[in-house]
């Protein structure tokens, strides 16, 4: 079972369209990879700890100075789900560099 689900008008003119929590959760993933590319493409550097870090500081940026905490559970979720966004993207980020560091030695 899905713990969420929206209902919005889709481009396609089919209205009240389920969009399940599975759903969601990959749109997320798709432009973290759109946004890792462009990093990349602009010469952008990560390390391993700073990555954490970034995932962390998203998570009180959402949560603390934004406030999440008043908004009770969904502010927790929407917390961690910034949280895991900015992990995948800055993850995707250095993925992208190590493979051009792999594509340098061959």
């Amino acid at each position: 079972l899905d713990l969420w689900c929206f209902f919005f008008q889709a481009e396609d003119g089919i209205r009240d369209r389920l969009v399940t929590g599975v759903q969601t959760c990959a749109l997320p993933i798709y432009y973290s990879s759109l946004s890792a590319e462009k990093m990349h493409a602009s010469g952008k550097r990560i390390s391993w700890p700073m990555i954490l870090f970034k995932a962390f500081f998203g998570f009180v940026r959402a949560y603390i100075l934004r406030k999440g905490f008043l908004d009770g559970w969904p502010g927790l979720v929407v917390s961690v789900s910034t949280a895991i966004s900015v992990y995948y993207k800055y993850l995707k980020l250095k993925e992208l560099e190590m493979s051009d560091i792999k594509n340098q030695s061959q």
